[in-house]
């Protein structure tokens, strides 16, 4: 087994394109195409004026403007010329700033726990779904087959009932060893969050975990089989990649479903474009995934544009970066940013706090690093992996998510930039999700950009105010407080975490509605952003931040021809509800149609 695996995560270690790959004709030539009519959106300098007509040739945007204009321009080509109805509009190709690729790829072999159904929440989402949902998996292979794992992923207990505590600490629905046992008790379980920092297991899946021939340290650590039980059990499940990594060595290698991997990137990069995707930053690459995309783009090289942020888990993972070399041109799977993961999730518990979560087990979360009590300082390994990857010229991206971890990861910043703007690399937070209005001014004096996961709003926003945070949920992705200080924000799904689709994420800030609140209450309407300022934000906002704005992320003269056909304008829809349903007619890169709805 061990060398199997070896061989494997070998064969994945493609981290570049050899240097003499040419691209071969997988898709059709790009034709000379001109559009007029229905509402047209270049979003050029970040307006969203309209313009008549826009012509594009040889997959990139040659024209732009009165219809008589782009005429002129465009007739020596002999375009095709489209008419749009007057309910479509033609819009830049959407960004989704922050996802997992390979990750999300993987889950899609398993089954499917999550409290989502497309891009809504489901009905009914309770212990009862998820008794029925693990049975239904286990009869795919027989009561009696008690060697297989059931795998699951995008199980959320923060989105299934929760108990009002007057007098004492709230309670969401528990999904501990025993809970899991109740369902299950002969097969053994493995279920991914929602949230990607906790995953919940079964007593025969424990046992299988501490046994494993891979997982030698773990009983060095545990001498005894209770003691790692209860360790996990008083940790509610697996916390953290470094818990959950002997689960992943434990599982049989033909149940990870290993040889599905690219037809399913391939599946669900098809699901972007349908959503109107013509780029995805991946935020959290590792040696074995880039590999995995770079041997996927040998074939589909033109499909949709790719990006990435390399995690760094350690100040010796920081220090073997080479200098940071900004790209010249456009290449797919480009490295552009490092990742720096400095707490949890709000949902799952584990995002640092300054103050104790409002339900059990009534704690602050945690720092992934170790620190001095309440501070950051120099020499702490966090600051010096942050001044580090600044000294060697990177772009950073922190995942911060508690508002204890928002200062920690602010003070990291400081020390490193040392009087300089951070808005030179386009530093960022991720998440940022609980800020007030002196923190923003903060993040602001140093020039930092953030990235809000808008469905803590729209999806988890009940929960929060009313179980999980209760009043402090007001300070969740304060999006219109940061606009107004005229800071470039982005709005991102996170992928697995919440469905991509950008259409969704604009009107989850347009609306700040509560969706799983039975009155659809809003959360801190003087947060909601405008129609216009959520299309720039999925677009031109999108393109800056992921350093990508010279060639995507608007349609002027010069930049590639990504684009998408919309069955109606977000902007002049008359209710915002429902803007995540519009159609998406087509959607277009570097001049190729890649996505056509039926």
């Amino acid at each position: 087994m061990t060398c199997g695996f070896s061989k494997l995560v070998d064969f994945f270690k493609l981290e570049e394109l050899p240097a003499d790959f040419e691209k071969k004709e997988r898709w059709p030539d790009t034709h000379s195409m001109m559009y007029t009519g229905g509402t047209i959106r270049p979003i050029i300098d970040g307006k969203v004026d309209k313009v008549e007509a826009i012509g594009f040739h040889e997959g990139k945007v040659y024209a732009v403007g009165t219809e008589n204009h782009v005429r002129a321009k465009m007739n020596k080509f002999k375009p095709s010329c489209i008419h749009l109805s007057d309910e479509q509009a033609l819009i830049p190709g959407m960004i989704d700033p922050h996802l997992h690729i390979v990750p999300k790829a993987v889950f899609m072999a398993w089954e499917d726990f999550s409290p989502f159904n497309g891009q809504k929440l489901r009905k009914n989402y309770n212990l009862d779904y998820l008794k029925k949902a693990i049975a239904n998996a286990k009869s795919k292979f027989g009561n009696t087959d008690t060697d297989k794992w059931i795998l699951g992923t995008g199980v959320d207990p923060s989105l299934m009932p929760f108990t009002i505590v007057s007098d004492g600490l709230n309670q969401l629905t528990s999904l501990g060893t025993s809970a899991i046992d109740a369902m299950e008790d002969k097969n053994p379980v493995f279920i991914m969050a929602a949230s990607g920092h906790t995953a919940y297991v079964n007593t025969p899946a424990l046992e299988r975990i501490y046994h494993s021939l891979l997982n030698v340290k773990l009983r060095e650590n545990f001498p005894e089989f209770e003691d790692y039980n209860k360790f996990v059990c008083d940790q509610g499940g697996l916390q953290e990649a470094d818990n959950m990594k002997p689960a992943f060595l434990a599982i049989p290698l033909t149940q990870l479903h290993i040889l599905s991997l690219y037809k399913n990137i391939d599946s669900f990069v098809d699901e972007a474009l349908s959503r109107g995707v013509t780029m995805m930053y991946d935020a959290a690459a590792i040696a074995p995934t880039i590999g995995i995309l770079n041997v996927y783009l040998l074939f589909h090289q033109n499909k949709i544009r790719i990006g990435y942020a390399k995690v760094c888990s350690s100040l010796a993972d920081v220090q073997k970066l080479p200098d940071y070399t900004p790209m010249s041109e456009f290449k797919n799977n480009h490295a552009g940013s490092v990742k720096i993961v400095s707490d949890g999730s709000n949902q799952g518990l584990t995002g640092y706090q300054n103050e104790p979560y409002c339900c059990e087990p009534g704690k602050e979360g945690a720092f992934n690093f170790p620190h001095d009590e309440d501070k950051i300082t120099s020499d702490s390994e966090f600051a010096m992996m942050v001044k580090t990857a600044t000294d060697k010229g990177w772009p950073l991206m922190i995942h911060a998510n508690g508002n204890k971890a928002i200062e920690f990861t602010l003070e990291a910043y400081k020390l490193a930039l040392e009087g300089k703007s951070g808005l030179t690399k386009r530093h960022r937070i991720e998440h940022c999700s609980l800020v007030d209005d002196k923190t923003l001014d903060r993040i602001k004096s140093l020039g930092i950009s953030p990235s809000f996961l808008i469905g803590h709003v729209g999806y988890w926003g009940y929960a929060f105010k009313n179980a999980i945070l209760e009043d402090k949920a007001d300070l969740l992705d304060i999006c219109q407080s940061a606009l107004k200080k005229d800071m470039c924000i982005t709005l991102h799904s996170d992928c697995f975490v919440t469905p991509i689709g950008p259409l969704r994420l604009m009107e989850q800030a347009i609306t700040r509605i509560m969706e799983e609140d039975p009155a659809e209450n809003v959360l801190n309407a003087q947060e909601k952003i405008t129609p216009e300022q959520a299309l720039k934000v999925v677009t031109y906002n999108a393109a800056w931040q992921c350093h990508v704005e010279k060639w995507i992320g608007s349609l002027e003269e010069g930049k590639m021809a990504d684009y998408v056909i919309l069955g109606e304008d977000p902007i002049t829809r008359a209710d915002p509800v429902g803007i995540r349903d519009i159609p998406i007619l087509e959607t277009w890169v570097e001049g190729r149609c890649m996505y056509k709805k039926d």
